[in-house]
């Protein structure tokens, strides 16, 4: 392309040299148009082809192994711990579940110590029936008779047609050797209840203690009829039939 020639109006091939100069520096640069689609689709697709050969780099000795995804099989304990708890007062009651012995003496507890006083912590505060039965439970397995009598005392005050409210202090009496109030009690339950598998358990277990065997085994022959399938019942009236000289029976 060939030089513009100066105008006329400029005598001078320099001063027009300069004027061209000062008018190309005062002018704003045009703005960069932006690269041509085709170019844009081949950046794009070079960085997509790179993408898979990152991930396939080779390791460097010693480098630690990437850990797995957790699954179900390697979940964290700690989800277990974020489960919701038991229920306080059924946890309580599993702690408190005795094995019984052969007359199911109340003076001998049968649940360990420690796990009788964690269903006592579980119980603190709790004000159904329920719970302060249980802990009342957990007071006489942890040789607190009194207390366990007295607990039973306010329940019954408070519900007095609760059956199990009375075999709980019959026992609790039994355990202190008060062997004829114990049989009260468990009398007055079997009129609330006279089914109740506990109370004439228990009612079995005081008369045998009271020495009178005969009145015992009625009272096994009667949970024996309620429930055939605990054999602590065919025990016991085994054992109050050989206290009669019945030994064949």
């Amino acid at each position: 392309m060939r030089p513009r020639p100066a105008p006329s109006n400029f005598p001078h091939a320099q001063a027009w040299t300069r004027h061209r100069a000062k008018a190309g520096a005062a002018r704003p640069l045009p703005a960069l148009a932006a690269p041509p689609l085709s170019l844009l689709s081949a950046l794009l697709l070079a960085l997509v082809l790179t993408l898979p050969l990152a991930g396939c780099a080779p390791r460097a000795a010693g480098s630690a192994q990437p850990a797995p995804p957790p699954t179900l099989a390697t979940a964290p304990a700690t989800q277990a711990s974020a489960a919701p708890q038991a229920d306080p007062i059924a946890r309580a009651a599993a702690l408190l579940a005795e094995d019984p012995g052969f007359f199911s003496d109340q003076a001998q507890p049968h649940v360990p110590a420690q796990a009788a006083g964690t269903a006592l912590e579980l119980l603190h505060g709790r004000t159904e029936p329920e719970a302060r039965l249980l802990a009342a439970k957990a007071l006489r397995q942890l040789g607190r008779f009194d207390e366990a009598v007295a607990e039973c005392n306010r329940q019954i005050l408070r519900t007095p047609r609760l059956a199990e409210a009375f075999v709980e202090r019959g026992q609790s009496f039994s355990a202190l050797g008060h062997g004829q109030r114990a049989l009260e009690d468990f009398q007055a339950a079997l009129v609330l209840e006279p089914n109740n598998i506990a109370a004439l358990l228990a009612q079995g277990d005081a008369y045998f203690i009271l020495e009178r065997p005969a009145e015992a085994e009625a009272s096994y022959s009667r949970a024996i009829e309620q429930a055939p399938e605990r054999p602590l019942a065919w025990i016991n009236r085994g054992v109050a039939r050989d206290e009669q000289g019945r030994f064949q029976e």
